[in-house]
């Protein structure tokens, strides 16, 4: 490419060298032409000017040979005229043109135009002149003169001649021409070799170094990062070689970050395409062709309805054109189909480019499919919304639809919500699996839908074993909308008690519903949620396959549980609770033992019975903290002063069945063992018959572990609940307390007083310690006394709680209660 480009340029200099020799020599040749003209004419002139003075002196000559009469001496001047340089003849004619004289006889009185080899005309036009006239005859190379001879009067016979001379015209064109042969020969070649000159001038000056500029070029074309141009000086040339050079170094900046944007452009994970101002397709990348199953050769020159599937609304296009037409950029989803006929869904971003006049003359597309992340958050909006199992609205979405129907209520409108829950559904998942348990749900589910279907309500599925059913509100009074609730209900119910086959296996289902009547007052889909699990949680206290509406009263009471339980949470955190102590005695009323006793002294409501708030904190993780509270209370007790001097058989406490299944007791009485140092057998820790429904391994392993510290254990209530003889033999059980329901039955009905006979039996044949409490009579005082002398006694008879404080004061060695009357 080179050597072609160089070649190029040579033969630009020889063109330009041939053309500046063709204008030379054209130059040269219109000025020699120019001069030789200019010197014929000159010469001409002087030869005229020659021949006008021999004539005239011819003229004068005649005259005086005339005049001397001297004739005979005309032939002789004619001849001498004749012999003279550059005269071919020379005749005296008369009037009619005959030759009178002649140096030659032969031409004597012949026709003039004859000897002179003119035409006839041209002598008569000649002869007409009445002064010296000159003709020139080009094509002759003559120059003919006329020379009117003009003599005296006197000799008339004279009058009529004239002189005729012929000149050869020696002095032409190319007469001159071929005298300055030589030095237009000299000057031709001085002009050739000039124009060599140039030649070389412009090949080595201008035709190589274009060349070589040339060669940047196509450098510079082939994207060679560094041009350089081998042009040297100082002229303009070399100054455009430089800024060739920088162009090419800013080309190829420019070039490389272009290609740098192409390739990310190309290799980019988003769809991009150009298009025209008038939709055509100029460009798309690869990400583009993989989306849509076409090769770019397919959609280039196409317009981007190739991709239209049909499906995205008109008024998205008319959105789309309005935004791009005004300007903007457009943003959007698009349903495109795709070359195998399958529909996908692109996140479009649509940019028009617009030129510096002003004028839209490109469209760019930046496209992200976003076909599975749609199907991401449809399965997403369907998790979020509906449960798995059964396939119905969940929690969130029952919110959403009951605030629905709340916004949408008119004047007079009532409905009512419905929470079902399926009776004894752990114990089935406990008895048979969880995968029977969730297939009996969706058996269940499938017969709430079918019934919600006749009867045009929603239903949904809130967790587990509850579903919710909303019936929208109508036109009526609150004491017929109730009537028909109450119908729904027991309607409900009878349809989940028909049995349900899974298999080889028929089940009788039950359920318990919780009901409420929207609007409530103040209420929104939360509130009207809880109020009906207020009223399952109420229809639950009656066992399953019953129903409760949601009344007031249910509300205000759920609130003060609630209000308890804050302010137990506040009365642990800064120590309101206070434990008071009960003594116990012995068969002669000497205080062998206590029972420690927590009590809520309120700074606004008073003193809180222990069944107000012991059960609120039964049913919340509070118990443990009161456990732990107590348990340091009656250590510091035992490690008292007064305790030290006066041992107590034992301090009993009440500690929760949770304590023992989730708490941490062994390593908290561990901890309280080390830090009070009090005997550990003064420690009774009284469990009541419950617990061991919890998990009877796990009780069992924690009452041995606290055995070995050497704590005691005491079963409280005994008789009342589970009571199992087989259990107590595997438990490390110190003492048997007779719950005061026994105790205050004796003397009334000979089977109660059987009953305390037999638990006194089972407690001396198992050599356990025995305790009555709630003894308020000297006839049950001297009952059990009587069928058990080591019995320890508790109750107002002997003693009434008081502050362990009080009670550490008032107790002294052997000392004794007074009984109350």
């Amino acid at each position: 490419m080179t050597s072609m480009s160089i070649k190029f340029f040579q033969r630009l200099s020889t063109q330009i060298s041939l053309l500046v020799g063709f204008v030379g020599i054209a130059m040269f040749v219109s000025l020699a032409t120019f001069t030789i003209t200019e010197q014929t004419a000159e010469n001409r002139h002087v030869v005229e000017q020659e021949v006008l003075t021999t004539a005239q002196m011819m003229q004068a000559t005649f005259d005086r040979v005339v005049r001397y009469e001297r004739t005979d001496l005309l032939h002789e001047i004619l001849s001498q005229l004749q012999d003279q340089p550059n005269v071919l003849a020379a005749f005296i004619y008369n009037r009619e043109g005959r030759i009178e004289y002649a140096a030659d006889h032969h031409w004597l009185d012949k026709p003039l135009y004859q000897a002179l080899s003119i035409a006839s005309q041209t002598w008569h036009e000649l002869n007409a002149n009445s002064d010296i006239t000159l003709h020139h005859v080009e094509d002759q190379g003559r120059l003919i003169v006329y020379v009117p001879l003009t003599v005296s009067s006197d000799f008339p016979e004279f009058r009529p001649f004239s002189l005729m001379i012929a000149f050869e015209q020696k002095h032409t064109f190319w007469s001159v021409a071929q005298s300055r042969l030589t030095t237009l020969t000299i000057q031709l070649i001085i002009v050739l070799l000039l124009v060599a000159l140039l030649h070389r001038y412009l090949n080595y000056r201008i035709s190589k170094r274009l060349g070589h500029m040339q060669t940047g070029v196509q450098a510079m074309r082939d994207e060679q990062q560094r041009v350089a141009i081998d042009v040297r000086g100082k002229d303009d040339i070399a100054a455009l070689a430089r800024q060739v050079e920088a162009i090419a170094a800013e080309r190829h900046a420019h070039w490389s970050k272009l290609k740098n944007l192409e390739t990310a452009v190309d290799q980019s994970n988003e769809c991009i395409i150009i298009t025209d101002a008038k939709g055509q397709i100029e460009y798309v990348n690869k990400a583009f062709e993989w989306i849509t199953g076409y090769q770019r050769d397919e959609l280039v020159g196409n317009n981007p309805r190739i991709l239209k599937s049909g499906l995205t609304q008109q008024s998205v296009y008319h959105e789309l054109w309005d935004t791009l037409n005004q300007g903007q950029t457009w943003r959007g989803e698009l349903l495109n189909q795709r070359k195998d006929g399958q529909v996908y869904t692109v996140y479009s971003i649509i940019t028009p480019v617009y030129n510096e006049q002003g004028e839209c003359t490109h469209y760019i597309a930046v496209e992200d499919d976003i076909t599975e992340r749609k199907a991401d958050e449809q399965r997403l909006h369907y998790m979020a919304y509906y449960e798995t199992l059964t396939g119905l609205p969940n929690r969130l979405h029952m919110t959403q639809i009951i605030d629905q129907a709340l916004a949408s209520l008119e004047e007079d409108e009532l409905g009512y919500l419905l929470l079902v829950d399926i009776d004894r559904l752990q114990q089935i998942n406990d008895a048979r699996g969880h995968e029977f348990g969730n297939r009996l749900v969706q058996a269940f589910a499938e017969r709430m839908k079918q019934w919600t279907e006749q009867e045009g309500v929603q239903l949904a599925h809130l967790g587990a074993d509850l579903f919710a059913v909303l019936f929208p509100p109508q036109v009526s009074k609150r004491e017929v909308a109730k009537e028909k609730l109450y119908e729904t209900c027991e309607a409900l119910l009878k349809i989940t008690r028909k049995p349900i086959q899974l298999d080889d296996d028929v089940l009788t289902m039950s359920a318990t519903i919780g009901a409420v009547v929207y609007p409530q007052k103040g209420g929104n889909a939360e509130q009207l949620l809880r109020r009906a699990e207020t009223a399952l949680h109420k229809a639950k206290r009656y066992g399953g396959n019953h129903f409760a509406v949601y009344r007031q009263q249910y509300g205000e009471e759920i609130k003060r549980q609630f209000d308890v339980e804050r302010m137990l949470r506040h009365a642990i955190k800064n120590d309101e609770l206070d434990l008071y102590l009960q003594s116990q005695v012995d068969a002669t009323g000497k205080v062998v033992s206590a029972e420690g006793l927590v009590r809520w002294h309120h700074s606004e409501q008073g003193l809180i019975s222990p069944g107000v708030f012991i059960p609120i904190a039964e049913r919340s993780d509070l118990i443990l903290s009161i456990d732990r509270w107590v348990l340091q209370r009656a250590a510091q007790i035992l490690a008292s002063k007064e305790i030290a001097e006066n041992p107590i058989d034992a301090l009993s406490v009440n500690i929760s069945a949770r304590h023992f299944v989730r708490g941490d007791l062994v390593h908290v009485v561990s901890k309280l063992l080390e830090n009070y140092h009090f005997k550990p057998q003064q420690l009774m820790i009284e469990v009541t018959e419950g617990v061991l429904i919890e998990d009877t391994d796990k009780v069992i392993e924690v009452m041995r572990e606290l055995s070995k510290l050497g704590i005691r254990f005491s079963i409280d209530d005994f008789g009342t609940g589970y009571s199992s003889l087989a259990y107590i033999q595997k438990l490390p059980v110190s003492e048997l307390k007779i719950d005061q329901n026994f105790v205050r039955s004796i003397g009334e009905k000979a089977t109660h007083d059987a009953l305390v006979e037999t638990i006194l039996s089972i407690g001396e044949h198992l050599d356990l310690r025995m305790i009555a409490e709630g003894v308020e009579t000297e006839r049950e005082a001297r009952f059990l006394t009587e069928r058990c002398p080591t019995i320890v006694m508790q109750g107002y008879l002997f003693a009434y709680p008081v502050p362990a404080q009080e009670w550490l004061a008032s107790f002294s060695p052997n000392c004794s209660t007074t009984r109350s009357k």
